[in-house]
């Protein structure tokens, strides 16, 4: 039984990163008004709050991976669509009970609204692709078949008559008016994927960002080419995956190039450029969403999930200078496998399916990726470092700030590890191979072979005795 002082009910969280994945943007929106950030990360939405990130709500009733994410024009709702095809529409003053639209089977890919009863759905169905849908009445108005490959950006203005656009991976532009909805125009300007199209401000028009490296701006009204934004020094040199409108006159970027770029629309050159403080990028640093608090904070997305900060007053004025996160967030990507409370820091630490390792003061975890498969295994050791067994043949000793201290390669994958009560330099481990093994200052001293069943292990006060658990039901004892 809990102790009467013990709080059962919810008292906070501390919410995933995204999950994303290498050439494909990261569907994100932001709510200016309500000051808010969503992200799917897995079945879930997480809603952060503006400017500081925190604290964070979690929205879940989806069975399957989000996909999509759009704030309705007012942000009184929240569309989100998901892998099996299912589209929740959530109330997000009461952030419940959501209405579900089961109107298609195959993943959505994205979302956009024209008022508040109208939605644009892109599936990747044949026949299917892009969809208008009265939220209201879960019925399709009009037709907008046009694009031959799967359409992966799309957004409309907001009053009726409608002007819809959407960017596919045929090379295309889509232009519909409604409702009901009907194909006007084909625009063919880029020369590979387009992988993100954004209206501005104003719906006078909006911009194209592809593959081929190039942004393009279009005349909402007459789908006509306004311009392309060119910049051969300080310009993208990869494919350009997310676009995020400041104002009308300002235009945010991100590229698989593993920069951001601010560009000035009406000159079409880069003011500011934005990326990791790292003497080398590496594939992770490739960035998957981009995105704007006003104009007090600019945002990235990168591959490892990780939410760069930067904020407008600080960015140089000169635009060939890396302007580095003032702040980075981090935390888990996917499954909580293994927990571990540190008293000596006062710090909990958790392990995921991915092999991240987070060291948790508070809403902003520093995190670093021990091993290839889930963790599963921390325990604390006397010294107050953080011990990290995974799936891949290795153990490691983490630090309070989410550092490695060292590894240790093993013979076998770590099921299990007992730190010694007595002595902070010595350790043991049972490996899935059925060993177990003492380790002394780093350095494996001593190997004992045990039941292959072996699933756990801890240890005495004194170190006299480990005691290893096994799949029958068995407690061994070894001396």
């Amino acid at each position: 039984m809990f102790k009467k002082a013990f709080a059962v009910a919810p008292a906070g969280l501390y919410a995933p990163v995204p999950k994303c994945e290498r050439g494909s943007r990261l569907s994100i929106d932001v709510s200016q008004s309500r000051k808010l950030l969503a992200y799917p990360s897995g079945n879930l939405i997480v809603l952060r709050h503006l400017p500081e990130f925190a604290p964070c709500e979690i929205l879940q009733d989806h069975r399957k991976p989000v996909l999509a994410v759009r704030f309705s024009p007012s942000s009184a709702l929240l569309a989100s669509g998901d892998n099996s095809g299912i589209i929740k529409i959530w109330d997000l003053d009461s952030k419940k009970d959501p209405a579900t639209i089961e109107m298609f089977s195959t993943p959505i890919i994205e979302l956009c609204w024209g008022d508040e009863e109208t939605l644009i759905v892109s599936t990747s169905g044949k026949g299917m692709l892009l969809v208008p849908v009265n939220v209201r009445k879960q019925s399709v108005v009009g037709s907008m078949l046009h694009h031959t490959q799967k359409v992966v950006c799309c957004d409309c203005t907001h009053s009726a008559p409608f002007c819809c656009v959407s960017g596919s991976e045929d090379r295309s532009i889509g232009i519909y008016n409604g409702p009901p909805f009907e194909f006007v125009k084909r625009i063919e300007e880029h020369k590979n994927f387009v992988n993100d199209i954004r209206l501005s401000p104003s719906e006078a028009m909006f911009a194209s960002g592809s593959s081929d490296r190039k942004v393009i701006l279009f005349d909402t009204k007459t789908a006509g080419k306004i311009k392309e934004l060119v910049d051969e020094k300080n310009g993208h040199k990869g494919t350009v995956i997310s676009l995020f409108w400041v104002s009308e006159d300002q235009l945010l970027t991100a590229s698989l190039d593993k920069t951001c770029k601010l560009w000035d629309v009406k000159t079409s050159t880069v003011v500011a450029t934005m990326a990791n403080k790292k003497e080398k990028l590496e594939v992770e640093d490739m960035q998957n969403a981009c995105g704007t608090f006003g104009k007090e904070l600019i945002f990235s997305i990168t591959l490892n999930g990780r939410i760069n900060l930067w904020k407008f007053a600080d960015l140089s004025k000169d635009a060939a200078e890396i302007n580095v996160p003032c702040r980075v967030v981090e935390g888990t990507e996917s499954g909580i496998t293994a927990l571990c409370y540190n008293q000596k820091s006062g710090c909990l630490i958790s392990g995921d399916s991915d092999g991240i390792v987070s060291v948790w003061k508070d809403q902003f975890p520093k995190s670093c990726r021990t091993h290839k498969g889930a963790i599963v295994d921390l325990k604390e050791g006397i010294n107050g470092s953080t011990y990290a067994a995974g799936m891949y043949k290795t153990l490691f000793e983490i630090d309070e700030s989410g550092n490695v201290k060292f590894s240790l390669a093993l013979e076998a994958s770590p099921l299990s590890i007992a730190p010694s009560k007595s002595d902070p330099s010595t350790l043991f481990v049972l490996l899935d191979n059925g060993t177990l093994l003492r380790i002394t200052s780093g350095a494996i001293k001593q190997t004992h072979k045990v039941s292959q069943d072996s699933t756990c292990i801890d240890v005495n006060e004194d170190g006299s005795e480990v005691y290893v658990g096994d799949k029958k039901g068995v407690v061994h004892v070894c001396a």
